[in-house]
């Protein structure tokens, strides 16, 4: 096989072509698991280019990467008729037409739908563009499950890229955007996220959108005065989210706009400033008949544990934490709030030393860097 041929393979067996720094990590990292054999990022730069130095492959290279197409081309071969079936399902499933957009059985059956796209980049490859067609897509696997744990993957950018193209409301620019400001925040692409929050940041704030979205515009602001160092406007801007809270419906049966809110203070590492949204911890109460899942009331326990962090109540903290059932934490960002427990278990000195390492490899699953800064 050719070099030629050798790439052609590998971007089909790898889901997408070698374009950057990403990528060739991303590749580097899978040839080892497969192969059980090293090649640097440094070379596969070389090898598609993304380093114009005009160096000729060695006959190792070759012969690693070759191996490489050869197990997975046994693996994608066995697989694909599975894959095939599954992916064939998933999209009937979404050409459901929906005739209640509060439909909590669907969501259900859409959770486990999402959930099987979410364990495969192969699968989310094949279906993310019909699916953002789709409004059952648009609704039941965008907006109801954002797969927190991937922001930093571009497969899953580029499905919301489409996601936001296809819906064209400025509901889901923003919150495709937002989704997005939020990896490139976790990842410290502080370039990337300026860029990003240009396109969004004259969006004035509609009464009519959903409280998340509205949170979202005020935690997009939080993380950009982090960025820049704006202290004072921070300050102002947690103030001003404080005062929008009289806007919204009191009776609404989840707290949508302090979660996301609470959060930013939480990814910002301001959590002093928790209290004044505090309330929320008090007045929740699962709601079985409530159209949201379980699992967002348990990331709320941990949003309560900072909160008694930061208001030096150690021992409340330790026992919400105690409270947290990994088997309840929603399958999207179950990495993502693993790393907020695990930074919880670190300040709390609760196992430090083990605690730290489950950390470090966590973020680097995830690639989201900024959670470095917050235990030294």
């Amino acid at each position: 096989m050719n070099v030629i041929d050798l790439q052609r393979k590998i971007y089909h067996l790898f889901g997408r072509k070698i374009k950057n720094s990403t990528d060739c990590n991303e590749l580097a990292e899978n040839i080892y698991i497969k192969t059980q054999k090293r090649i640097s990022s440094q070379t596969i730069k070389r090898f598609f280019s993304v380093i114009q130095d005009n160096t000729v492959p060695s006959p190792n290279t070759i012969l690693i990467l070759s191996e490489y197409v050869s197990k997975l081309d046994k693996t994608y071969l066995k697989n694909k008729m599975i894959f095939d079936r599954e992916i064939e399902f998933i999209l009937d499933f979404y050409n459901i037409e929906l005739y209640d957009q509060n439909d909590f059985n669907y969501q259900l059956a859409s959770a486990n739908i999402s959930k099987k796209v979410y364990e495969s980049e192969f699968i989310l490859n094949q279906v993310f563009e019909k699916i953002a067609q789709k409004k059952a897509g648009q609704i039941y696997f965008f907006e109801r499950f954002p797969f927190e744990d991937l922001l930093c993957n571009k497969t899953y950018i580029n499905s919301l890229e489409l996601y936001k193209k296809y819906k064209k409301k400025e509901e889901a620019i923003i919150y495709s955007n937002s989704l997005i400001l939020k990896g490139y925040f976790l990842s410290k692409q502080k370039e990337a996220f300026l860029s990003t929050f240009n396109i969004i940041k004259r969006t004035s704030i509609n009464k009519e959108f959903h409280p998340f979205i509205q949170g979202r515009v005020f935690a997009n602001q939080l993380m950009l005065c982090h960025f820049l160092n704006l202290n004072d406007e921070f300050i102002k801007c947690v103030h001003n989210a404080k005062d929008h809270l009289l806007k919204i419906d009191s009776s609404i049966y989840f707290p949508f706009f302090e979660y996301i809110v609470i959060e930013a203070l939480i990814i910002t590492n301001r959590l002093e400033h928790i209290h004044l949204f505090s309330n929320v911890f008090q007045k929740v109460e699962l709601n079985k008949k409530s159209p949201i899942e379980s699992g967002y009331y348990e990331a709320l326990k941990i949003f309560n544990a900072y909160f008694q962090l930061s208001i030096n109540n150690n021992k409340e903290a330790k026992l919400l934490l105690k409270k947290i059932k990994n088997t309840n934490i929603l399958f999207f960002h179950k990495k993502y709030m693993s790393i907020l427990i695990e930074i919880l278990k670190i300040k709390l000195n609760i196992e430090p030393s083990l605690n730290k390492k489950t950390l470090n490899n966590l973020i680097k699953e995830t690639n989201y860097t900024t959670f470095y800064d917050f235990v030294g």
